[in-house]
């Protein structure tokens, strides 16, 4: 310490050009043992393309538009960029707590890689503004936040992706946006955690041409959706399948699934609204209780039941279409599973219609 603290110290006798020579050198020295983590939570804080963005570098020119970052707020404006990037992430993040605002049309082509990659430990990743922004991936994710939560918010998002398109590890949240995910083999949408669709126009899509059973939107925690309009379609898996709860409220859902439309492990709430369910196998299934609350729903089975549940179904005003096509397979329409306490109720005068080869089957 002393040797470096004597080197600013000098005599007066030494010239300025000698003592500017001497403090450059110093600063040389003390940035030489600096780690480099000093530099890259300044200057390398979003990448977008090839240009690392951060308080040294502002902005970059993607296409006939902007990418421009601002490391106080970490939000990252989007202005009619056209990102084209097929090395490794388009856009790829290493802070906590990125903001992507989107301003005019943007798309992001990333070929085989992610378009969005918000890195391991990074938190919230959101996307907002009044513009929109379309990603196409082939065999990367369209959007991965990395043990983290993705927030979709006053916007308008397009993704499509041949694999997985959009995962968040801790959770999704859509809010008064426009969203559609489509990919031909996988999950449109999936998180381990739960999904919270609030005032939003959601469309998702999935062919599994793979035939693996991939469900379109996939939730291994519990799925809440509120207003809005919901259309989600499946080849060879569930249209919406989700381990936990279910609860819907004043939506207009239009799912068509090959194994089910409507799949919850845990209680399935529909209240109000207005929902269509066609499936080739269980239309709308609980493997828990179901309560139907003022809703009009429309439920199709191809060959199983339009209605399943394995604990107590509740029907209360409204009115309800279950409808069972195949009659050789001698299903019901509306089926409650053996054992628990599968009982229906029904009242608030309901408007119920059966039609099927059999009508209700209330367990044992």
């Amino acid at each position: 310490m002393r040797q470096k603290k004597g080197m600013f110290l000098m005599p007066r006798r030494f010239s300025l050009k000698t003592r500017l020579l001497s403090l450059l050198l110093s600063a040389a020295m003390v940035l030489m043992f600096l780690p480099a983590s000093a530099f890259a939570a300044d200057d390398e804080q979003v990448r977008v393309g090839d240009a690392w963005l951060g308080s040294a570098t502002r902005s970059v020119t993607c296409g006939e538009g902007t990418a421009a970052y601002d490391p106080d707020t970490k939000t990252l404006t989007l202005t009619n960029v056209t990102i084209n990037h097929d090395y490794n992430a388009a856009i790829w993040n290493t802070v906590e707590g990125l903001t992507i605002k989107l301003v005019g049309e943007n798309s992001i082509n990333s070929g085989d890689q992610t378009g969005i990659l918000s890195m391991q430990g990074c938190g919230l990743l959101t996307l907002t503004g009044e513009g929109s922004l379309n990603i196409t991936a082939a065999d990367g994710h369209a959007i991965y936040a990395n043990t983290g939560s993705l927030l979709v918010k006053d916007t308008t998002v397009k993704v499509s992706s041949d694999a997985l398109a959009v995962y968040a590890d801790l959770g999704i949240e859509i809010s008064n946006s426009t969203f559609e995910s489509a990919t031909p083999d996988g999950n449109a949408i999936w998180t381990p955690c739960d999904l919270k669709i609030e005032n939003s126009n959601v469309t998702t899509s999935n062919d599994n041409q793979s035939n693996k059973g991939y469900p379109a939107i996939c939730c291994d925690g519990d799925i809440t959706i509120n207003g809005g309009r919901l259309k989600s379609t499946c080849k060879g898996g569930d249209a919406l399948g989700v381990a936990g709860t279910l609860s819907i409220t004043n939506c207009n859902v239009e799912n068509k699934g090959d194994y089910t439309a409507l799949y919850s492990g845990g209680k399935m709430t529909l209240t109000g609204g207005s929902i269509t369910a066609e499936a080739e196998n269980s239309a709308i299934m609980s493997r828990s209780a179901m309560t139907i609350t003022n809703a009009t729903v429309k439920a199709t089975a191809q060959k199983y039941n339009a209605l399943r549940a394995s604990d107590v179904m509740k029907i209360d005003g409204g009115r309800v279409e279950a409808t069972t096509v195949r009659y050789d397979e001698k299903p019901y329409a509306i089926h409650m599973d053996d054992g628990n306490d599968g009982r229906m109720e029904i009242g608030g005068g309901v408007e119920l219609y059966v039609k099927g080869y059999k009508g209700i089957s209330v367990g044992e």
